[in-house]
């Protein structure tokens, strides 16, 4: 098998691997952002709903809840499309998916 054959088939299998990550990401996203409407928009309660939907208390919901409060706003309850697209831009909620 030839270097370029070899470097190929890497670059599909790279491909496929980072759609399959983003695929899972997105899921994650959309699962968290069902549980963030349905609850009471504030610090306290989306921490509780995104520990529920993960399974498991993580140490950076905290900070992921903070930023986007400050970003969508504490006053008023978000829409799911708002939410979905803010933690898909999220560096730091993409790291840890």
């Amino acid at each position: 098998m030839s270097a370029g054959c070899r470097w190929s088939r890497f670059r599909v299998v790279k491909r496929l691997l980072n759609r399959l990550a983003m695929e899972y990401s997105t899921q994650i996203a959309a699962h968290l952002a069902d549980a963030f409407l349905g609850q009471a928009w504030n610090k306290i309660e989306l921490e509780v709903q995104a520990n529920d939907v993960l399974g498991k208390h993580w140490k950076w919901i905290p900070s992921l809840v903070d930023r986007m409060l400050e970003s969508l706003g504490a006053k008023r309850r978000a829409r799911r499309l708002q939410v979905v697209r803010f933690l898909l831009s999220d560096e730091q909620f993409l790291r840890q998916c």
